[in-house]
């Protein structure tokens, strides 16, 4: 390992465990020490993600992803554990030494290169001059973004040259085809580099950590001789995926979480001036269709969304697709329209904060607008069409959660659409069953019995982390390399080592000794968070009876050995040691069950 182990272990307990989740989940304290949000590994509609924070460690009941903080940040980020140590060393002031220097992984290579783009971009913009510059800044000031929005959200401009970046980036070790990789350069027909991004107003997206992954860049002037498209983004990258994102979200989970909602907009400048008026809790799309990973990632900070949208038919539209995504991974959604021919920006401008405040007040619920949708495009003019409307209602009915909600939306539904209210709830529990053989989904329960000799070697391992106190008694009479091949053999020969060494060490340190290998973990995370078996008499039978069921394991093994070797040869010699084996069998069975 080219990082020290006593390093590792500084950082670790110099970084709050709670605090570096806070930025990806929002947690409510449960408890003394256990902190519970969305899990982000997988889609859930009950938070069955915890954080323990004496332990350090996390753990999803649901599918059983866990470990510690830099377990949860090679997961999330994608970079490796070397990556990892270093970004919260720099965070927690420790130096991070490392023997023989490990090149960065090409994640972290990613992330530097947008890093050193915005930072560049941002530069030019607020400490350059030139004729660009300031056709950029009279642009902003116009629109209402001044210096403070401008360093909020890391507003840049791109120079409107060929290779600036390029050689800007050569100048730090960071070659085109990294820039390449990470979206900032292309390559043209005669294998030359040059800049994706030029003459542009550039808008660097984050992800939940505050780190740039990608831009959108809006062309600030139009060539009528040369048009371009007004906006163009990053393409995927590693680093980036654009239906797991939105914009503004670090600026915006904080007032998240304060508010219990989120007001979702369209765009980067929509944003920026919800923000300016006020609204910190307005985030934005990325350009394309809301996506259930999106929905999840708001999930994590509000559990209700407000969708603003312009009032023409595309915004209609857009909020009718959205509002089915957001509202089927659990969040509660109001639908508020802008006037005809306005977006937050404009009114905003026009109106002041209380034009939005006004639009906000009137949000309807998603059942009122998508009956509203469907009466202002006559979609209740003819029994077909009130069919047609009413089946498409009951798609997003069908989507809410909890049983009170879609109860109180069905016979919402059926006054306003004087559809008797049994007619639709039959109708509702037959979608609902095609719905349900039609489709999979959730996380994947592992019901495979497990054998007494697993289940005691779990608990045991559990016993040896959770209480410390009892290793001396067990070791006695174990030993790990009994365990000769077995998955859990590691972690049970590092908590032996480390009690040989008289070494204090707890469930956070065996995660970094095991190098946070993804399918140990789980396996461990699952192992390590029973609080229900937290009692003393539960401590004393296991510590009574794992002597009697190990030596029961060691035996058949032993038994199957000699088995094996009668096929080929019988001896005097096995058959009598088979029968002591029996024999012995045959005692520890009834010391085990006691009769």
């Amino acid at each position: 390992m080219p990082i020290s182990e006593d390093i590792i272990r500084r950082v670790r307990e110099s970084t709050d465990i709670v605090e570096v989740i806070s930025e990806y989940v929002s947690l409510t304290k449960r408890g003394s020490a256990n902190y519970f949000g969305v899990c982000p590994f997988h889609e859930e509609k009950t938070p069955s993600f915890s954080v323990h924070a004496q332990r350090q460690t996390y753990h999803c009941f649901g599918c059983g992803e866990g470990g510690n903080v830099f377990t949860f940040i090679m997961k999330i980020e994608g970079v490796d554990f070397p990556d990892v140590v270093r970004r919260l060393g720099d965070r927690a002031g420790i130096e991070v030494v490392e023997e023989g220097k490990k090149p960065r992984s090409d994640n972290e290579e990613l992330y530097r290169a947008n890093e050193l783009a915005m930072k560049y971009y941002h530069y030019r913009l607020t400490n350059q001059e030139g004729d660009d510059i300031t056709f950029a800044k009279e642009y902003l000031a116009n629109r209402g973004i001044d210096e403070s929005l401008q360093e909020t959200f890391k507003i840049g401009l791109a120079p409107d040259t060929w290779d600036e970046l390029i050689k800007v980036a050569g100048r730090r070790k960071l070659p085109p085809p990294m820039l390449e990789k990470a979206g900032l350069a292309r390559r043209g027909d005669r294998g030359n580099y040059y800049d994706w991004f030029r003459g542009r107003l550039m808008f660097p997206i984050f992800n939940p950590s505050g780190r740039v992954v990608a831009f959108g860049g809006r062309i600030l002037k139009d060539d009528p001789d040369k048009p371009q498209p007004k906006y163009i983004n990053t393409s995927e990258t590693p680093i980036y995926h654009k239906g797991q994102l939105v914009y503004g979200l670090p600026q915006a989970r904080d007032a998240m979480r304060q508010e219990r909602r989120a007001i979702l907009v369209e765009g980067y400048t929509d944003l920026i001036a919800m923000h300016r008026a006020g609204f910190k809790h307005s985030i934005a799309g990325l350009g394309t269709a809301l996506t259930s990973d999106q929905a999840n990632l708001i999930k994590r900070f509000a559990p209700q969304v407000v969708m603003l949208y312009d009032a023409d038919t595309a915004g209609d539209m857009a909020a009718f697709r959205g509002a089915d995504i957001l509202i089927g991974q659990g969040l509660e959604v109001l639908v508020a329209l802008m006037p005809a021919g306005e977006d937050p920006d404009t009114l905003i401008q026009d109106g002041g904060p209380e034009a939005i405040e006004k639009v906000l007040e009137d949000a309807q619920p998603l059942v009122d607008f998508k009956i509203g949708f469907f009466r202002r495009r006559g979609g209740l003019d003819s029994p077909q069409r009130r069919s047609e409307a009413t089946h498409a209602l009951l798609e997003t009915i069908i989507r809410i959660e909890d049983p009170i909600t879609r109860q109180y939306a069905l016979h919402d539904a059926s006054e306003k659409l004087n559809i008797d209210e049994r007619t639709l709830t039959g109708e509702l529990q037959r979608m609902r069953g095609s719905s349900q053989n039609r489709r999979g989904g959730g996380v994947v329960q592992d019901n495979t019995p497990t054998s007494y000799f697993e289940e005691m070697l779990r608990s045991l391992l559990w016993v040896l982390i959770q209480h410390p106190e009892h290793r001396s008694e067990v070791f006695s009479f174990f030993k790990a390399s009994d365990l000769d091949g077995h998955p859990l053999q590691p972690a049970f020969q590092w908590i032996e080592g480390a009690h040989i060494d008289g070494t204090e060490v707890g469930e956070a340190d065996l995660y970094d000794a095991l190098d946070n290998n993804p399918e140990l973990t789980r396996r461990l995370g699952k192992i390590l968070n029973r609080p229900d078996l937290d009692s003393a008499s539960y401590i004393q039978n296991i510590v009574k009876e794992a002597p009697v069921v190990l030596r029961i394991h060691g035996v058949k093994q032993e038994i199957a050995r000699i088995k094996e070797a009668q096929k080929t040869e019988s001896t005097p010699e096995l058959m009598k040691r088979y029968q002591e084996l029996k024999a012995e069998m045959g005692e520890l069975e009834t010391k085990r069950t006691g009769h």
